[in-house]
């Protein structure tokens, strides 16, 4: 439970942040060509010479008839030219341009629906025609491909949050030495600056997937199946260990639930620190659950201030009981130049930070 009231922030955020289209259409994490070519039906090239759109439904991309012109096919279709009608959250092709499409059967007919492929202009299909053309001139293809990210918590918040790179992946890490363990021999490649990395000539079956993380970083190993059309997909996330937890009661002993709680990096101004936005969370917030506890993750090493209800907005995220509470920092001081300054090393937990709210006046 400690671990609830900051990802449901969290989760929260992600919902703010993420585009009407994936929060209104089924959505699905892409994996690199070599693995979408072979699950699509079809994959081809052709250029978008008639567009109808038909009217819109409130928060869902409208259904929308393309009439493609076909100019290369890799795979699945042999017409010059098709008619797709696309039902709601259809790819909204535009007319006079041109794409590579991954087409999947739905109902007996082709269908490309926006989040559940790699379609895109052709202009930006360089990664996919780089595997296409490679494939056809019968050059060796990687059996395993996968990225390798941590997610490391955004102590100051970003007006650029990607949903699916903190969900599903992290930042990038470079460098990384990576194994995959088979029945008769484990193998070992580094990942690039990209995060990237690929297994060429392994024998068909399954793999155990590991990654040499610095110590404090969590490992997990994966499991990934080998065949003998495409690759297997193992992308791997980590996360750092370092947090900080505490508790929150009133003077009389009382828990105090639903109270925000922010973390803000000491080696800042105090204007900075306690800076007041509209609808808007400047720094990493948490909330107490009905223990009180309140709990911060993923963090990196640095110094920190904890801040119950550091501003306006933080304030009325609270419950009732909460938002009486005035601001105070950490162990429970009304000023900044009398917060405590919690310090925390790579991988450290820090627990029983807590607060003991002043009686009432």
């Amino acid at each position: 439970m400690k671990k609830l009231s900051s990802f449901i922030f969290t989760i929260t955020l992600l919902f703010f942040v993420a585009s009407e289209i994936l929060a209104s259409c089924p959505w699905m994490v892409q994996h690199p060509p070599c693995a979408e070519f072979w699950r699509a039906h079809a994959v081809f090239i052709a250029t978008a010479t008639e567009v109808q759109i038909k009217p819109q439904r409130f928060g869902v991309p409208p259904p929308i008839t393309a009439r493609l012109k076909i100019e290369e096919s890799f795979k699945g279709i042999k017409e010059k030219e098709i008619l797709l009608e696309l039902s709601d959250c259809g790819y909204q092709f535009r007319q006079g341009e041109k794409y590579l499409v991954y087409a999947h059967r739905r109902d007996n007919k082709l269908n490309v629906r926006i989040g559940g492929t790699r379609t895109k202009p052709l202009v930006e299909a360089t990664e996919d025609l780089d595997y296409l053309r490679s494939f056809q001139r019968g050059e060796p293809q990687a059996q395993i491909v996968g990225k390798i990210g941590q997610q490391t918590a955004e102590i100051k918040s970003s007006k650029n949050f990607s949903f699916s790179d903190w969900f599903f992946f992290g930042a990038p890490m470079a460098g990384i030495n990576i194994f995959a363990k088979g029945v008769e021999q484990t193998y070992e490649t580094f990942s690039d600056v990209k995060g990237e990395y690929k297994f060429f000539g392994l024998p068909t079956g399954e793999y155990e997937i590991w990654a040499n993380y610095p110590s404090y970083f969590e490992s997990k190993k994966i499991k990934v199946k080998t065949t003998a059309q495409g690759c297997g997909v193992g992308d791997i996330k980590t996360w750092r260990k370092g947090s900080i937890s505490g508790r929150v009661t009133d003077a009389g002993g009382a828990v105090v639930a639903d109270l925000g709680v922010s973390l803000v990096l000491a080696d800042t101004t105090s204007e900075e620190i306690l800076e007041e936005r509209e609808n808007e969370i400047v720094w990493n917030l948490a909330s107490t659950n009905e223990k009180g506890e309140y709990f911060f993750s993923m963090l990196p090493a640095g110094r920190y201030y904890l801040v119950i209800n550091r501003a306006q907005f933080e304030r009325t995220r609270g419950s009732e009981q909460a938002q009486k509470v005035p601001r105070l920092f950490y162990p429970g001081v009304s000023s900044i130049e009398e917060a405590i300054v919690i310090s925390i090393e790579e991988g450290e937990q820090v627990e029983k930070k807590d607060f003991r709210l002043p009686k009432s006046k």
